[in-house]
């Protein structure tokens, strides 16, 4: 039953994805723009705020630091732009929403439905609360295209997801994905030598980040 529900029928994949999308993106909205929660765009801020920096001439790295407000790669900018017209809370629960289905999507559609309790966990209803990256890095996982560029973006969390999806199905398909992350190292540097420059507080130091960085990547090119 569970093969021919979710295998055959797959429009109702697709229905289902969207269901969990939308009623993401109505609680995360519902989330962001309640005082108690820091109202805004939680974050996804600085995606948006680069891509507007960026659309106005402007450098996204030139404001004053805080423990609220850490800068991202560059990169980061291509999830901002679609958003950039709209207001911070919708914008940010339409890309949290989007995320969230893309995941379940995935999940369906690799024949798993049991993994869709992972949307009644804990971890996501965090990061439901707060806009986070989790379920789009989630799915990259199932959708490994995306992978290098969330690599660029979210290094820490989304580079081990990259090097281990890529690497699982054909080493050299995740030896042509690894060096091309290396070689978009660059674009780390302005946010993590701004990162260095100016946030001790998170004790996060750029150069431990690039050393670590650059270590997978060669381990990866090395497999």
């Amino acid at each position: 039953m569970w093969q021919t529900w979710y295998s055959v029928r797959w429009y109702r994949q697709v229905l289902l994805a969207i269901m969990i999308g939308s009623a993401a993106a109505v609680l995360c909205y519902r989330f962001r723009t309640l005082p108690m929660y820091y109202p805004g765009p939680g974050d996804f801020n600085w995606a948006l705020d680069t891509a507007t920096a960026l659309l106005q001439g402007r450098d996204p790295y030139d404001f004053e630091a805080s423990s609220l407000k850490v800068p991202y790669p560059l990169p980061v900018a291509l999830f901002g732009l679609p958003f950039v017209a709209l207001p911070k809370p919708l914008a940010a629960a339409l890309f949290f929403g989007g995320s969230s289905g893309l995941l379940a999507y995935g999940i369906l559609r690799a024949n798993e439905p049991w993994r869709l309790s992972i949307f009644a966990s804990f971890p996501y209803i965090y990061a439901l609360m707060f806009a986070q990256w989790s379920p789009l890095i989630a799915a990259a996982w199932f959708f490994p295209a995306l992978a290098p560029l969330l690599a660029l973006v979210k290094p820490n969390i989304a580079l081990p997801v990259a090097l281990n999806r890529l690497n699982m199905d054909r080493r050299n398909a995740g030896r042509r994905h690894a060096s091309r992350i290396v070689a978009d190292l660059p674009l780390l540097a302005p946010a993590l030598a701004w990162n260095d420059a100016r946030v001790s507080e998170h004790n996060t130091p750029a150069d431990a980040t690039v050393r670590s960085f650059s270590g997978a990547c060669a381990a990866a090119l090395a497999r």
